[in-house]
């Protein structure tokens, strides 16, 4: 058996949860002349709790009437009777006939619910100025259940948690259920929202990714328009430079024609190594596969052959790896000694007496092919008469300086036609330009002029768009706001999921209008930024074609001054041609007399003997040349065949040449000799015939010979 108090208790917890949802109830019905249910406490709990309402929240109110249903749900076995549990946790009665309000139905003006008495909470009102339901300790109860009994401390506003109440809980308010059951719906509550956001998100995502296509559609038009644009900018800019440059259009299709022959050439270039190439890779296969046939027979006939032919095959091959291992180290002995010859020959080049020697060289050669010159022109001047020679000369000058005269002119008509030329290309070229960026500049105005256009119907249209979504969306507010009765509920709900659906709709054509409009500003703020671009090239072409006209007037201006400036300068130039011809008679007397002097020289140098030593010792120092040319091809030849006999070959030619130029070197002395002494007449010793030392830097240009 339970103990009064806890049985009272009990009672007391059903009869308030029956009275609260049949209050619930009534006024979700919302039925004229219903019935006010009333509920009565105790008078201890009356004086303790009637002053103590309070306003809560609705959230915690719902979750009160899901808490105080569920201990009904438990206790009692009259379910029939009491009706079934809705989508919020509110009980409605089973018998009732009309439908209770959706929770999506409940109106958006509900007055904040209050609270009366001990744990009763108030309903939200409709707009038919239902008044506000609270149960006081007057009342009698609906259930019949007595009163006089405790109220439980989970009704009172401390153990809901409203701020502004300082009471502590206590033990029975933590150890029941009903306090969990709240938490854990305000917890599904707050999920459910959450839920609500992230699949406004996902939609939001969902109608952004269906744009996306389009948006990249969109993007690469543009982008293709920005390079059309970047194109037409380079070619104008091109245009404008080769208009400031005054170059020629012939220079131009000159260097295009160039251009386009050198891509051309490097095409067929690029053609015929393709075509090698892959001829060449073609060959290898085949190579590769005969080879690979080869190495396949050859395998085959080994494998075929008798045991003696295969170690003779084995020895064979040895001897054949030992030779291709001699070829490699007599390969980079060569190398050694062809890198030993490049550094000599680089010590050589760097020495000064070497590079000295051989410019004096160099100068005697020119200063001989001179000397010949001039003995060719004595000897055909020696056969000529001084008249004749002078005839010749003035013959010569004459026709000089014709040809200096035909040639000025020929330069200075070519340069007037040049000018003139130039002149004119520049100003049709000048023409050319201004007439296509003037037609550029027309095509780009109508444009300019068709996107205005279009820009102000397509923000009509969008503004006309703009007006009926906001009519629209006032209408739906109007009839949000619009209470329906209680026999036109269902109706309405329908009615309104559709308007809600439709709404959504709406919205989504408002954004996408939104965003449509602002894709349409951002192109009209381009196009502005267009327009304000070809407003500044206008101007510089402007300022440009103003530029080219001042110049125009100033070269004509100018054509003056160039007439006189071309009057002065053939005046100078018929001055300095009687200049030339004065001093062309000077220059014919002073090469008179250099050609006496040269044939008294000539004579003396033919009367002279070391003359005719010279001319004797450049012919010995040819063949010395070629003797030495000689030698080097066969150490080369030497070097080629086998570098360990390169010493031996080189030092046997180095004796050979030592003995012949002892021998002519004394054959030389002697004849010296015996010379001087019949010129002079008188006696000299007898000479020694040991071989004179060969001295460096004599006259016949012997030289002693080193090898390293």
């Amino acid at each position: 058996m339970l103990p009064s108090s806890n049985l009272g208790h009990s009672r007391l917890r059903s009869a308030v949860s029956r009275s609260t949802v049949t209050e619930h109830n009534s006024l979700c019905l919302n039925v004229q002349g219903a019935r006010r249910p009333s509920t009565s406490v105790s008078p201890s709990v009356s004086r303790a709790t009637r002053g103590t309402s309070a306003t809560l929240p609705r959230f915690q109110c719902q979750a009160f009437f899901q808490g105080s249903a569920l201990p009904q749900q438990q206790s009692s076995t009259d379910t029939g009777r009491r009706g079934t549990l809705t989508g919020d946790g509110i009980r409605c009665p089973a018998a009732s006939g009309p439908a209770a309000f959706a929770p999506s139905a409940a109106p958006t003006d509900a007055r904040p619910p209050t609270m009366a008495g001990v744990g009763y909470v108030g309903i939200p009102r409709m707009k038919q100025n239902v008044s506000l339901l609270a149960c006081t300790s007057s009342e009698r109860p609906v259930t019949g259940h007595r009163g006089g009994l405790a109220c439980p401390e989970i009704l009172e506003p401390s153990g809901l948690g409203v701020p502004g109440t300082g009471r502590t809980a206590s033990l029975r308010q933590v150890a029941d259920p009903t306090y969990f059951f709240i938490l854990l719906k305000e917890k599904h509550r707050d999920l459910r929202r959450e839920i609500g956001k992230f699949q406004a998100q996902m939609e939001v995502l969902g109608r952004e990714a269906e744009q996306l296509p389009a948006m990249r559609r969109r993007k690469s038009e543009l982008e293709k328009e920005v390079e059309e644009l970047q194109e037409e900018i380079v070619t104008i800019n091109s245009a404008v430079t080769h208009g400031r440059e005054n170059l020629r259009p012939e220079a131009l299709a000159t260097t295009a024609k160039e251009m386009k022959e050198k891509n051309e050439e490097k095409r067929a270039l690029l053609d015929e190594l393709f075509v090698s190439n892959w001829s060449r890779a073609e060959q290898l296969s085949s190579l590769q596969a005969e080879l690979h046939v080869l190495t396949d027979a050859s395998e085959e006939k080994l494998l075929c052959l008798s045991p003696e032919a295969r170690r003779t095959y084995e020895g064979l091959r040895e001897k054949l790896e030992q030779h291709q291992g001699d070829i490699k180290k007599v390969r980079q002995k060569i190398e050694s000694v062809s890198e030993q010859l490049s550094v000599a020959e680089e010590k050589v080049q760097s020495d000064p007496a070497r590079v000295r020697l051989l410019q004096l060289r160099e100068t005697r050669e020119q200063l001989r092919r001179r000397q010949q010159e001039n003995l060719r022109s004595m000897r055909t001047g020696q056969r000529q008469t001084f008249p004749e020679k002078r005839a010749t000369l003035l013959q010569e000058i004459e026709k000089v300086t014709g040809e200096i005269a035909e040639l000025q002119e020929k330069q200075q008509r070519a340069s007037n036609l040049t000018r003139s030329q130039q002149e004119r290309e520049a100003e049709i070229r000048k023409l050319r330009l201004l007439a296509a960026k003037d037609a550029e500049l027309s095509a780009f105005i109508e444009r300019y002029s068709e996107g205005r256009e279009k820009r102000a119907v397509a923000e009509a249209a969008e503004e006309a768009e703009l007006s009926e979504a906001e009519k629209l969306s006032e209408l739906l507010e109007e009839q949000l706001r619009a209470v329906p009765t209680p026999e036109q509920a269902e109706t309405f709900t329908s009615a309104l999921k559709e308007r809600k659906t439709a709404l959504q709709k709406a919205e989504q054509d408002l954004l996408e209008a939104k965003r449509q409009l602002e894709e349409k500003q951002k192109e009209l703020q381009r196009e502005g930024k267009l327009g304000q671009i070809s407003e500044d090239e206008l101007r510089v072409l402007s300022k440009h074609l103003e530029d080219m006209r001042e110049e125009i007037e100033r070269k004509l201006d100018k054509t003056d001054e160039l007439r006189l400036l071309i009057e002065e300068e053939r005046n100078q130039l018929a001055q300095s041609e009687q200049r030339l011809r004065s001093n062309l008679e000077d220059v014919q007397a002073e090469a008179e007399a250099a050609t006496k002097q040269k044939n008294a020289i000539m004579k003396r140098l033919q009367a002279n003997t070391v003359h005719q030593r010279l001319e004797q010792l450049e012919a010995e120092l040819e063949c010395h040349r070629r003797d030495v040319e000689a030698v080097r091809k066969a150490v080369d030849m030497q070097k080629q065949l086998d570098p360990n006999a390169l010493t031996v070959a080189c030092m046997s030619v180095v004796e050979k040449i030592h003995e012949k130029l002892r021998a002519r070197t004394l054959k030389s002395h002697w004849r010296h000799h015996e010379r001087t002494a019949h010129s002079v007449g008188g006696t000299f010793p007898k000479l020694s015939r040991t071989p004179a030392p060969v001295r460096n830097g004599n006259r016949g240009g012997v030289t002693a010979v080193d090898v390293a």
